[in-house]
């Protein structure tokens, strides 16, 4: 694999997904240090959303990123630590100048339909001397025209660092995401932006999947220890550390699944549960199988029913 692909973990801000971001501050220190010995390049340390649109009282601290949460659980780790907005639930004027800040890196989180709100926000980010990085979720959802025009777009935007390919609902195979990453990797080489790749697991393909990124191109992957994310989360840090940088690299981050994230993925159900395997193969959203499973509703057959109609 390639050396120079740079590793990024957003444990902190996917796995904020399965618990409303209500992650502790030793949690948080742990994690980041866990990736910082593991040899991983830049640590997602939460979202930067709204409190107009997520209520503090609902959720932890690492859905906002204050600057003291943020320099907080960076510590004195030698990482980049980066943020994620969602498109019209984050608030550009939120973000502090880069020269005033512990965050190397905005990352926008939005669907094909907010592609021009998306790129006005991190415009917004880039003129503040942020790193800036456009995350177009569900790709697996989107014609071939969709995506040419999409990138198109943002290959055009100067303020923009790095296009991510997203399979938001893990529906996509190492074939597909292959055929997909070469547009995405010929689009960044032309207007000289990176190319990222963010892959879920439904289907249990998100390793596979980001390793056929990277042969097509890719410079930055993400992953979360354990595979903490939404859903049945990502593909996990452990993992990649241990193909990309040796499996010796890989046990600060093996044992902070182990001691740290498990017990959460035990709470709150996550991990390769079937409903989530059959949301991925039919290439939908996985927010049904969420709430079935937080339901307690195990009947799959019906489950089943319910979400192909």
């Amino acid at each position: 694999m390639d050396s120079n692909c740079q590793i990024l973990d957003c444990t902190l801000r996917d796995g904020g997904l399965v618990n409303d971001s209500a992650f502790t501050p030793d949690f948080a220190k742990s994690i980041v240090s866990a990736c910082a010995r593991a040899g991983v390049d830049i640590v997602e340390v939460g979202f930067k959303n709204s409190r107009k649109h997520f209520s503090p009282d609902k959720y932890g601290v690492y859905r906002f990123c204050d600057e003291d949460v943020v320099r907080s659980a960076k510590g004195g780790e030698n990482v980049k630590i980066s943020v994620l907005m969602d498109v019209l639930k984050s608030d550009a004027d939120d973000l502090l100048p880069k020269t005033d800040s512990a965050i190397d890196m905005v990352r926008c989180a939005f669907y094909f339909p907010q592609l021009d709100q998306a790129l006005e926000l991190l415009d917004y980010a880039a003129q503040k001397d942020y790193e800036t990085a456009a995350c177009m979720m569900a790709v697996s959802t989107l014609s071939r025209a969709q995506v040419a025009a999409a990138l198109q777009k943002m290959s055009s935007a100067k303020s923009l660092s790095t296009i991510y390919l997203m399979d938001s609902f893990g529906a996509l195979i190492p074939p597909e995401v292959s055929e997909i990453a070469l547009e995405y990797a010929n689009a960044c080489a032309r207007c000289g932006k990176k190319f990222g790749v963010h892959a879920h697991n439904n289907i249990e393909c998100a390793f596979a999947n980001e390793l056929a990124a990277i042969s097509c191109g890719a410079q930055i992957a993400d992953c979360t220890v354990g595979g903490l994310g939404k859903g049945a989360g990502n593909c996990p840090t452990e993992l990649l550390v241990g193909k990309m940088r040796g499996a010796d690299k890989s046990l600060p981050v093996i044992q902070a699944a182990q001691n740290l994230v498990e017990p959460i993925k035990k709470k709150y159900s996550c991990g390769n549960y079937s409903q989530y395997m059959l949301t991925g193969l039919l290439n939908k959203h996985p927010r049904a199988a969420m709430q079935a499973i937080a339901e307690g509703r195990n009947c799959v057959s019906e489950f089943f029913d319910i979400i192909s109609k």
